[in-house]
């Protein structure tokens, strides 16, 4: 079994290269999301993005994260084809690397500024960055075609390929492409949350499992953290192996939920267990094929800053 992390990008990558965007929603998300008022929500793992676009069309604002390119590229794609563009942010992230600091992006989107509003990191450590390019861009009614940014060329030469491939085919405005060194950690766990309670209303990690090394017990208990007062967490985890799966070992191992509410080790007065359990249901993979498989589910709330 590879380990790396470029082998897990590439295990996805080749794994989503064949599947379209968009997609069915999964079934016990939409029983947790349909009765609720829509807000800011969060898809981990989003894959092909069905859980993303339907939230989005319920009115939803949506984050979507995935450690595979193809799938978040097709996903914003699909997401701007459909009119909700406005609605839909989809980023990569490995999230073995840590999880990101979303404040800054959702704030701008429930303010209806997404479009002018860039959120960056930088090292302070090394200098403070020269915003002076791009501050007299905008004032000349520039901004979106130019694009300042401080690098290290001692580290080689940066690649501009897909900034530049975007602004071609007229995309400038939706793609942001950063550099980060994971290697230093996520930001977002160094500083303190800029509100009390995170800022998620719903939280959607389905079938949230992977091959390679990821301390899963660690996103969700992050995730957790990240929501509102009164914000819901939904685990979906597999109870059983599909036919289509990825995952055909028969020594498979899947926790059940009162075992994952065990390892979050949630603070019982902040955070309250509404849902652990194993439901079966008829499924159709996305070739049509049908079986009857078991979902582990899990839902938290949280109940307090």
């Amino acid at each position: 079994m590879v380990t790396t992390a470029e082998d897990a990008a590439a295990f996805w990558e080749k794994h989503y290269r064949g599947r379209q965007a968009g997609g069915r929603v999964n079934p016990l998300l939409a029983e947790v999301a349909a009765p609720l008022p829509p807000g800011t929500a969060l898809d981990l793992g989003c894959g092909a993005g069905g859980d993303t676009i339907w939230l989005a069309r319920q009115g939803w604002q949506v984050t979507a994260v995935d450690i595979a390119h193809t799938a978040i590229d097709r996903l914003r794609t699909h997401a701007a084809e459909l009119g909700l563009a406005d609605r839909v942010t989809a980023e990569r992230h490995d999230l073995a690397a840590g999880f990101p600091d979303f404040r800054l992006r959702v704030d701008a989107a429930e303010l209806g500024l997404a479009d002018r509003v860039e959120g960056e990191r930088h090292d302070l450590a090394a200098g403070l960055p020269d915003f002076r390019l791009r501050t007299h861009a905008a004032g000349l009614g520039l901004a979106d075609r130019v694009a300042g940014e401080r690098d290290d060329l001692a580290a080689g030469l940066p690649d501009f390929r897909l900034r530049t491939h975007a602004a071609e085919l007229g995309l400038a405005d939706r793609v942001a492409a950063e550099r980060d060194d994971l290697a230093a950690g996520s930001p977002g766990l160094r500083r303190p949350a800029s509100r009390p309670g995170g800022m998620f209303d719903l939280i959607s990690a389905q079938y949230f499992h992977t091959r390679f090394p990821l301390d899963r017990t660690r996103v969700l208990r992050t995730a957790a953290s990240a929501l509102r007062p009164g914000g819901l967490l939904l685990i979906v985890d597999h109870g059983s192996i599909a036919p289509w799966s990825w995952n055909q070992d028969p020594d498979a191992h899947f926790p059940t939920p009162t075992s994952v509410a065990a390892s979050l080790d949630l603070d019982p007065t902040g955070w309250s267990i509404l849902r652990a359990d194993m439901p079966r249901r008829r499924a159709i993979g996305p070739g049509g094929q049908t079986a009857t498989v078991t979902d582990n589910v899990l839902l938290i709330q949280r109940t307090r800053a």
